[in-house]
């Protein structure tokens, strides 16, 4: 239906060498309407209210390269995050 909003969801890990890590404390941003949200314990974030179309995705974090990726959503949409050390 037109303005129907969907959630954008997923998880921010790193690869260790003891395998995928979540990172908590990551704030990450949807770059269109400017919300946020911070990853929990298991790396998890959830921004709702987002529309139908291509948006911007992106975190910086301190000790870790700043990411940004283009994501469709369609519905709620799942869009995980590998983050990279410095």
């Amino acid at each position: 239906a037109p303005g129907s909003t969907f959630a954008l969801f997923g998880v921010v890990s790193e690869l260790t060498p003891n395998g995928v890590m979540p990172i908590e404390g990551v704030q990450v941003e949807e770059y269109h309407r400017h919300q946020f949200s911070t990853t929990d314990a298991n790396g998890s974030y959830h921004i709702s209210g987002v529309s139908v179309g291509t948006l911007g995705v992106g975190f910086e974090h301190a000790g870790y390269q700043s990411s940004r990726s283009i994501v469709y959503v369609n519905g709620d949409t799942r869009f995980d995050i590998q983050a990279i050390r410095r």
